[in-house]
């Protein structure tokens, strides 16, 4: 069952994801003009995508080179929100007056 998660995932892919994930975005929206599937307007329209994942590639970007950076994040969010509800715990509004 492991090795079934591991192929379905691409993990034997690691370290390369991210370029055949960016190759794959802007061959599909050339391709869909090229084979009639899109106009024009609607190539234009995915091309902010298309070249949002050429340049991640370019810059050889990847999700799993800042997981370490977000988890330190969020344990200091979680830190903070910690001394805050402990500086002042949430008191149930009083009804208003009439």
């Amino acid at each position: 069952m492991k090795t079934l998660a591991y192929l379905l995932s691409g993990g034997f892919l690691k370290g390369s994801r991210t370029y055949i994930l960016a190759t794959l975005l802007a061959a599909t929206g050339v391709v869909k003009f090229l084979t009639g599937d899109e106009s024009m307007n609607d190539l234009l329209a995915s091309l902010p995508e298309i070249l949002g994942g050429l340049g991640l590639s370019a810059l050889r970007a990847g999700v799993a080179n800042h997981m370490a950076d977000l988890q330190a994040a969020a344990g200091a969010l979680q830190a903070f929100v910690n001394a805050q509800a402990a500086k002042a715990p949430l008191q149930p509004a009083a009804p208003p007056k009439a």
